[in-house]
């Protein structure tokens, strides 16, 4: 079957609209980070807790620092929160930031927090050592193996 003209615009105007779809979905997860890290700042600590929830739950490490700062909110809820999520985002560079919440923190609920949110980027970076190991075997597997050359200085 050959495409005449209108199969081609056709064809164009399907590949136009899918690249307006991924920059529209581009654009809103900006947005989406941009607004839960604006509430982080909101007076009400029921706004400033769900924020910091729904920042782990979408999984944009842009969000650490907001998370970070969150650590420092004076209620506890929001400080908590902020550890699961940071706990969530499996980014091992805030271990450091939640071992001294762990340690210093006055609220047992935020400790205990801290302490999940150092166990889950564990778990997570366990994973990922687990994933890029398989996929060494797996590559391992589907590699042939090479051929021995001899060693011109070893003498029989």
């Amino acid at each position: 079957m050959k495409f005449n003209n209108v199969h081609k615009y056709f064809v164009l105007l399907i590949i136009f609209c899918f690249s307006l779809a991924a920059l529209s979905l581009t654009a809103y997860e900006d947005f989406r980070v941009e607004t839960w890290t604006k509430n982080l700042s909101n007076e009400k600590a029921l706004i400033r807790k769900s924020s910091a929830k729904y920042l782990g739950l979408i999984g944009d490490r842009r969000a650490i620092p907001y998370l970070l700062k969150a650590l420092k909110d004076e209620e506890p809820q929001v400080r908590a929160e902020a550890c699961n999520a940071l706990g969530l985002l499996g980014d091992e560079s805030v271990k450091e930031y939640l071992e001294n919440v762990l340690y210093k923190d006055t609220s047992p609920m935020v400790r205990s927090s801290a302490k999940r949110g150092l166990d889950n980027i564990e778990t997570y970076t366990n994973l990922q050592k687990e994933k890029k190991l398989k996929e060494m075997k797996e590559k391992l597997k589907t590699t042939p193996p090479q051929a021995a050359t001899p060693n011109p200085s070893a003498n029989p």
